[in-house]
């Protein structure tokens, strides 16, 4: 099949992948979680990657290990969380396998669990993408000899097929943070679940999360072409800006007062506070838009609509910092980055091709 044809097919398919977003909206969950029908599995992607060790590096995360080692299924607060919420099968109810898991459908469209965070939780299932991903053009097998104009349309393609590339800071990003507020305010106020955890961007890519291997089998500090300081700057702001973003989705799913609804207007006003310091070291327009968006006097529940207009507008803030800047204007920042011994995790840093 032809990249073309490809290409005129994924477009037909957008539609499809929205409506799965729209749908894992409704259900509870504001990740973008892949779409069980759409997943193949990490297996799948390491036929490729292995060579240039992403997959090796993947497995050495916790993401990777709590899934053979300490499943969360097993774990006693999992337990207690299920049966206060009526879940009979943690690993089949898409409330708990949404950000604790990778699902797939068998046989009869019964979904199982076949991973924890894995490839598709950050880059989208990839049952509509992964053939135009591998496509480097007609007797071309290697992405280093693509032609500048092959690559343009095959990037395309992937994304109109539903793929969340790495340079798509703001969608990585969010896939983080969907999970990482616990946008569920039922799974909070009566499941006893922890509403969200801290998490900072950096921190948690320069660390185990680090998957930069775009110039070989080394995981590299940052990107090809960037440079890790600069790199991380950019980082930063978006992180900071993204936790805004999805505190307020969060927010904006709050029907009454309780634990979800405070955590959650916390979370904001925490937010607010980093992005403070971010303008008092290096403001731009971005980040300055990404603040002013916010009206103190709509953080409560029950204002569903408001909130959610909000998070756009910060949302798209972010996006437009992201377009707009590199790094090379924000060294303003770099007191406030976290150093080293703050790193999530170790990097797995070089592995054998």
């Amino acid at each position: 099949m032809t990249l073309d044809l490809r290409i005129a097919r994924s477009n037909r398919r957008v539609h499809v992948f929205g409506l799965a977003v729209t749908v894992a909206l409704l259900r509870g969950s504001l990740a973008r979680a892949a779409d069980p029908a759409k997943v193949v599995g990490a297996d799948k992607c390491a036929e490729c990657h292995n060579h240039k060790a992403e997959a090796q590096a993947w497995q050495a995360t916790t993401h990777a290990k709590r899934f053979r080692t300490e499943p969360m299924h097993q774990l006693d607060a999992a337990k207690e969380i299920a049966k206060k919420l009526g879940i009979r099968r943690i690993r089949r109810s898409d409330r708990c396998t949404t950000c604790h898991y990778t699902t797939q459908a068998g046989r009869g469209g019964r979904v199982r669990a076949i991973s924890g965070v894995s490839c598709e939780s950050c880059h989208g299932g990839a049952r509509e993408w992964i053939k135009i991903h591998n496509d480097f053009g007609e007797g071309v097998n290697d992405p280093v000899n693509e032609t500048a104009a092959h690559r343009t349309q095959r990037l395309a393609a992937c994304d109109a097929a539903g793929m969340n590339r790495k340079s798509e800071i703001h969608a990585i990003a969010a896939n983080c943070f969907g999970c990482h507020t616990v946008p569920d305010e039922e799974l909070i106020n009566v499941g006893g679940h922890t509403p969200g955890s801290a998490f900072e961007l950096v921190a948690w890519m320069s660390g185990e999360i680090r998957h930069n291997f775009s110039a070989g089998p080394k995981n590299a500090a940052s990107p090809k072409g960037t440079s890790p300081a600069k790199h991380r700057r950019v980082l930063y702001v978006v992180g900071r800006g993204v936790d805004l973003e999805y505190s307020l989705r969060s927010l904006a799913k709050a029907t009454q007062p309780g634990t979800f609804a405070d955590s959650m207007k916390s979370r904001v006003e925490m937010a607010l506070g980093e992005l403070k310091k971010i303008n008092n070291a290096a403001a731009t327009d971005e980040s300055k838009a990404m603040s002013a968006a916010v009206d103190a006097s709509a953080l409560k529940p029950g204002n569903s609509d408001a909130l959610t207009k909000t998070a756009n507008a910060v949302g798209a803030a972010v996006k437009a910092f992201v377009e707009k800047h590199d790094g090379t204007q924000l060294a303003g920042l770099d007191a406030l980055l976290p150093k080293p011994d703050q790193y999530k995790g170790k990097a797995l840093a070089e592995v054998a091709p």
